[in-house]
């Protein structure tokens, strides 16, 4: 190990991939250095920029020698997570996008819930903020901290923690879970395909209520932009979820996930329809797949009668889709 980790606390690897994100760059940055927790080894995926982030980058790295910049042809937020992995030294991870920022106990506070509930994920809260703060918001209330399974913890995709657990950059993870995952190149809403694994893969997650982790959503971010055919990639790993926890006999997981595929397929039907031209074949195939999958669900002795009403006014009735699915995110649980 170099010399530069002096200390007996383990060294944990941040990756933070880097595009474009020359005003959000910097608060990033500063936020990982003055972490309370100081023993890490942060990796920068600089790649090919329009504006000055990759000498942004080079300039943190010739001032702070735990920072390793590693220049890079911009091929994606999974490329870039899965160089990290492959150079990262440390015994954890913990991924950070480049126009968001950390509290200064972000690394500290998962760190202690991992040793002290010997767990192999440790996961935080997000605050969404808006696209100028860069200021780390307090908030008094009170602590609480639960710990899962790593199955149980799958359950908490379709409640109130759904947010927060989806996401790959909210927690921190034993090293040794990445050994055989990657996230997909050249997708969009990799979280959805690898995050489910992950938890699969773990014996313990420790889940705090502090909100540790600022989210903001800028124009240039995935979900600012103007919806294209590569949302698609989301209801891929929708499906590819759905049929993980079909092969691994998890019947209720499996429900819920047909469920929440299912009931994702109008939305974009929906958004194809006003925003890609000529593209009967795909609205076709999508009707197809959702037709599928509620006779499915209907079959589905996991789904209650409730979900499967709701799932015939979704997937039968797509004018109301904008309504259903808000009392879908409101409502779906444990108990479907």
């Amino acid at each position: 190990m170099n010399n530069r980790y002096s200390t007996d606390l383990p060294l944990i690897s941040v990756i933070v991939p880097v595009y474009n994100v020359e005003p959000y760059l910097p608060t990033c940055i500063e936020s990982i250095l003055n972490q309370t927790y100081d023993n890490l080894d942060i990796i920068l995926i600089a790649a090919t920029s329009s504006d000055n982030s990759v000498a942004i980058c080079d300039l943190y790295g010739k001032n702070d020698d735990r920072i390793n910049v590693i220049h890079r042809e911009a091929k994606g937020l999974s490329d870039a997570r899965n160089v990290g992995i492959e150079n990262a030294e440390g015994e954890y991870l913990s991924f950070i996008d480049s126009d968001d920022f950390i509290s200064l106990d972000f690394i500290e506070t998962l760190y202690l819930i991992c040793k002290k509930y010997n767990c192999d994920i440790a996961q935080c809260n997000v605050m969404k903020i808006a696209f100028d703060i860069n200021d780390p918001i307090l908030e008094e209330n009170p602590e609480s901290l639960k710990t899962f399974s790593g199955i149980d913890m799958c359950y908490n995709f379709y409640n109130e923690l759904s947010l927060s657990t989806v996401v790959t950059w909210s927690k921190l993870y034993r090293k040794k879970l990445f050994e055989i995952i990657r996230f997909p190149v050249g997708k969009l809403h990799e979280d959805v395909a690898t995050t489910h694994q992950l938890f699969y893969l773990s014996h313990k997650v420790g889940v705090t209520n502090k909100k540790l982790y600022y989210y903001r959503q800028v124009e240039t971010s995935i979900m600012g932009q103007p919806y294209t055919l590569k949302r698609l990639d989301g209801l891929q790993f929708y499906e590819e979820r759905w049929r993980f926890f079909q092969e691994r006999h998890e019947d209720k997981l499996s429900a819920l996930t047909l469920y929440r595929y299912a009931t994702s397929i109008p939305y974009h039907l929906q958004q194809i329809k006003k925003y890609v031209p000529n593209s009967q074949i795909i609205q076709k195939s999508l009707k197809l797949k959702c037709r599928s999958a509620y006779i499915m669900i209907i079959k589905n002795k996991n789904i209650s009668i409730k979900y499967k009403m709701l799932a015939t006014l979704i997937c039968n009735f797509p004018n109301l889709t904008k309504m259903l699915v808000l009392i879908k995110h409101l409502t779906l649980g444990k108990q479907i």
